[in-house]
């Protein structure tokens, strides 16, 4: 039996909906959908993380294009030549 999930984030517990899929034992089942889970407080830490990251220094900026710029390039390397996950 599948038991439920708590989100230790809301007081209430997240809200269910029936699963009718047809090959699915017994027809129902709790199921969190993942539109209905509260992501604001990740969202509200990740948007601080950048405002806490975002620079206007110029040098800062060279090198962190520069730091991207060697990544892709690395990541390319180990692909086919037809096939570079960066362009």
């Amino acid at each position: 039996m599948r038991q439920s999930y708590a989100n230790p984030f809301d007081s209430a517990p997240p809200p269910t909906t029936e699963c009718r899929s047809a090959g699915h034992a017994g027809g129902t089942a709790g199921v969190t959908p993942a539109a209905a889970l509260d992501n604001s407080g990740t969202i509200a830490l990740l948007q601080q993380w950048a405002q806490e990251d975002a620079t206007d220094d110029p040098a800062a900026i060279s090198k962190a294009e520069e730091d991207l710029a060697q990544f892709k390039t690395a990541l390319n390397a180990n692909r086919p030549p037809d096939k570079p996950v960066f362009l």
